[in-house]
């Protein structure tokens, strides 16, 4: 590792290697070191204490948000705190950077969601959803003077109504103060070590029953009594035949179908895709009609790149949420047990196994990644596979919901006919 007299404009130039990563120690400031992997160029202060069996190294910050004045501060800080024995569970206790005595709560929130965004995670929508209440509560509090107890004020209210909820939020919470701590810019973390606000979770199991089934597409059928928008509706439908995952669904693009012929296909594009790796999920005659009447009111409304778009921006996919929030106002109506949009991806695998579908054909259509040395080496993509398995759900839903599938048929053809 090279040593040098670090500058603005030398670290502004540092341009590493594809795939490899530069460090450099400050010359001008004893344990101040410059790491840089791709375009992130991150702080640390590395020092070995005398009698120490191993050294400390602590991560500061990233660069540009920690300038490189700021960086020798915290450093020559780090190092006056290690020589006078003031040590904490992790070597060393951190100084708050310039400037962090004055971030809110919600300054503290936006910047670890931008940071989230920045490193491509596809997580951080949710993440800026799990945000909302705590940062209606507690948004204007100074983030250094948040404790434990005004989180789990919000996170126990949360927890009255939606304790999974609760738990996915105390989750985000946990990593943003813990990023902010790591950055340096506060000492401690209140939400660490605390246990789980909504309570331990159990596995999910809710499957609907054939007569809920029927009672809900009845329901999804009709335009003017339920209590939720055609897209939704359609969205939902489309889940369950369809066995995607909802967030999926709801952001279905244009550009990813293959309607034509007899042999339709929506692609799941890898970034899209939970597990990183693209899907192509067959289309039976069911969700080829459904999702072809989503694309004509679609187009009615002046919306083009999604399949489903929302009803307040026409040029924006529904949102996740949305479809949770119909369908509970759907159970409450139809007097049905709660069930989530993710339910009908539970069920529609379960019909598609009561009917015949081979246990992999159905992991295939849901998915679902093998993590062994073989998955590396087979990239089958299980199409056929995964087409008997969806029409064989789709034959499913059809018995239960008294279609003539026959009938559907023709109707296809005759639209792509005059397409």
């Amino acid at each position: 590792m090279s040593a040098k007299r670090l500058t603005e404009a030398l670290i502004k130039g540092l341009k590493p290697e594809p795939g490899k990563r530069l460090e450099l120690s400050d010359a001008a400031c004893l344990g101040l070191r410059l790491r840089a992997s791709g375009d992130v160029k991150t702080w640390t202060f590395f020092a070995w204490p005398k009698g120490a069996d191993k050294p400390v190294r602590v991560t500061m910050g990233r660069y540009p948000k920690i300038k490189l004045e700021e960086a020798r501060r915290l450093a020559d800080q780090y190092r006056e705190r290690l020589a006078t024995g003031r040590t904490g569970a992790h070597g060393i206790d951190a100084p708050v950077a310039a400037g962090g005595g004055d971030m809110t709560f919600a300054d503290l929130a936006a910047r670890y969601i931008k940071e989230v965004e920045r490193l491509g995670r596809k997580s951080w929508k949710a993440y800026e959803g799990y945000l909302r209440r705590p940062i209606e509560s507690l948004g204007s509090i100074p983030a250094k003077d948040v404790k434990r107890i005004d989180l789990t004020d919000v996170l126990s209210r949360i927890a009255k109504t939606a304790p999974v909820s609760a738990n996915r939020t105390q989750t985000v919470l946990r990593a943003m103060f813990g990023q902010a701590v790591n950055d340096g810019l506060l000492e401690v973390n209140p939400l660490a070590g605390a246990r789980k606000i909504g309570g331990q979770e159990k596995a999910k199991d809710r499957v609907l029953s054939d007569d809920e089934i029927a009672a809900l597409w009845r329901a999804l059928d009709d335009d003017d009594e339920t209590p939720a928008a055609w897209n939704i509706r359609l969205a939902l439908k489309t889940i369950l035949l369809t066995c995607a995952r909802p967030g999926e669904v709801a952001a279905m693009g244009v550009a990813e179908l293959t309607l034509e012929g007899k042999a339709p296909t929506w692609l799941i594009p890898a970034h899209r895709s939970k597990n990183g790796r693209a899907h192509l999920v067959p289309l039976s005659d069911i969700a080829h009609d459904i999702i072809h009447m989503a694309l004509a009111r679609t187009k009615a409304v002046g919306a083009g790149a999604h399949v489903f778009c929302s009803k307040w921006e026409s040029a924006e996919p529904i949102a996740r949420h949305s479809l949770s929030q119909a369908t509970r106002r759907m159970c409450a109506k139809l007097d049905l047990q709660p069930f989530t949009p993710h339910d009908l991806r539970r069920t529609g695998a379960t019909l598609a196994r009561a009917e015949g579908a081979p246990r992999d054909s159905v992991a295939a259509l849901l998915n679902h990644k093998h993590d062994d040395v073989t998955s590396v080496y087979d990239r089958y993509s299980m199409l056929a596979e995964k087409r008997d398995a969806a029409n064989k759900l789709a034959a499913r839903i059809s018995r239960i919901v008294g279609m003539k599938r026959g009938k559907r048929r023709g109707e296809r053809d005759a639209r792509n006919a005059a397409v």
